[in-house]
């Protein structure tokens, strides 16, 4: 197992020129996280992962700790921050799944505008979807997951301008430029159709 590093840079074909950074901050792009790359052996074979910069650990100025939170339909969490390191395993039954299962990040107060993330059990899928915040155009990206094994490891990093979500070991990575208003800083965990715990 050998170790990498890479760092991508995001920005859109659709509107290079004038994202909506360039009115309110000044810039256009963004540098995601750096990642730590290993190529990994598997039981089908040799894989990339991928893995936030171990380095990031430097960074944490407090944490949180919230146990294992049973959820059947949504519950809301009690913390306000605009740029975090989420980490969690959501679990449930796999003989009977619930069909959509994952968190609502960059939630405003009221709720409406935010970014999602999760698993579309019902479709196999695992996602992460911007069309519900304010976006020059949607976006939403997907990766399979076998429902069946009644789990999935995130890690979700946000940024005042960015969503990275880092599955399982890193096998599939979702990374999205989000431009949330200020005071969207909410986080709403939901599961639909069932019960899952997020630990």
């Amino acid at each position: 197992e050998s170790l990498r590093r890479a760092i991508g840079w995001a920005n859109f074909w659709d509107y290079p020129h004038n994202p909506p950074t360039l009115a309110t901050d000044g810039y256009n792009g963004d540098d995601m996280i750096v990642r730590d790359v290993r190529l990994k052996r598997g039981s089908d074979g040799y894989h990339l992962a991928s893995a936030p910069t171990a380095a990031l650990a430097d960074h944490v100025t407090r944490t949180h700790s919230l146990g294992d939170v049973e959820v059947a339909g949504t519950r809301d969490l009690d913390l306000r921050e605009s740029a975090y390191d989420l980490t969690c395993e959501i679990v449930w039954d796999a003989a009977s799944p619930p069909t959509n299962v994952g968190l609502e990040i960059c939630r405003a107060p009221g709720g409406g505008r935010h970014v999602a993330t999760g698993a579309f059990l019902a479709g196999g899928f695992a996602y992460l979807n911007r069309r519900p915040t304010i976006n020059p155009n949607g976006g939403e990206t997907q990766t399979p997951i076998d429902p069946s094994a009644g789990h999935l490891s995130l890690r979700i990093l946000v940024d005042r301008t960015s969503v990275e979500v880092f599955i399982g070991d890193g096998r599939a990575v979702h990374s999205h430029r989000v431009f949330p208003l200020e005071g969207d800083n909410r986080i709403r965990l939901f599961s639909h159709d069932g019960t899952s715990t997020f630990r």
